[in-house]
């Protein structure tokens, strides 16, 4: 409740101003585990303001991209996951998505702060709307996919290999360089064993 005085002399009276509170409570307490859930996620998340500017990035997000939240804040996404080796056909067709209020889930290679890290990025992005249906913000969730399409590029590459019979160890010393490529955390290495379970050299 507020109230306020209005008009003065023998014109003057009091307004009060009275306003249910209850459903602002009742969404607060909703609202509350919500943030909680979304701060504590293991997986990246992003808010975005109908311009496209970062507002909002939990703990996750900031740990995948090597920063601190107020590096992220108020600048676009593509400056914050793009690298010099990332695909600018599919963050064309990202910014094309985002600006026709669509939803998309594009991979792409994403790079830590300041160009560092290369790693293999899975964006799932959807708009909210207000209840004129215009877009207010856009929620994304950025996933860690480098170990997966390793494996899959390992796969690719091994099978590619034995098929036009390149050397055994060859196709080995391929997969360590880019084992070291994709995954600059992986230590890679190929040891030779001989028949009786022995290291050779």
């Amino acid at each position: 409740m507020s109230a306020q005085s209005i008009g003065a002399g023998e014109g003057r009276f009091n307004a009060c101003y009275i306003r249910d509170v209850g459903n602002d409570a009742r969404q607060q307490a909703c609202s509350a585990p919500l943030l909680m859930a979304v701060s504590e996620s293991r997986n990246a998340v992003v808010v975005c303001d109908a311009q496209s500017r970062i507002t909002y990035a939990n703990r996750a997000f900031t740990r995948m991209f090597d920063c601190a939240l107020d590096e992220v804040l108020d600048r676009r996404p593509d400056e914050v996951l793009l690298g010099s080796g990332s695909d600018r056909v599919a963050a064309a067709q990202m910014r094309s998505l985002r600006e026709s209020g669509q939803s998309y889930d594009v991979e792409l290679l994403a790079y830590t702060r300041g160009g560092g890290i290369p790693f293999w990025a899975g964006i799932s992005a959807n708009p909210i709307r207000d209840g004129d249906g215009r877009i207010t913000h856009y929620v994304g969730i950025v996933t860690d996919l480098t170990h997966h399409h390793l494996h899959e590029t390992l796969q690719h590459r091994v099978l590619e290999s034995l098929v036009r019979g390149i050397p055994v160890a060859e196709v080995l010393a391929t997969m360590c360089r880019d084992m070291r490529r994709f995954a600059p955390d992986i230590v890679a290495s190929v040891l030779k064993i001989d028949p009786h379970g022995q290291l050779r050299r």
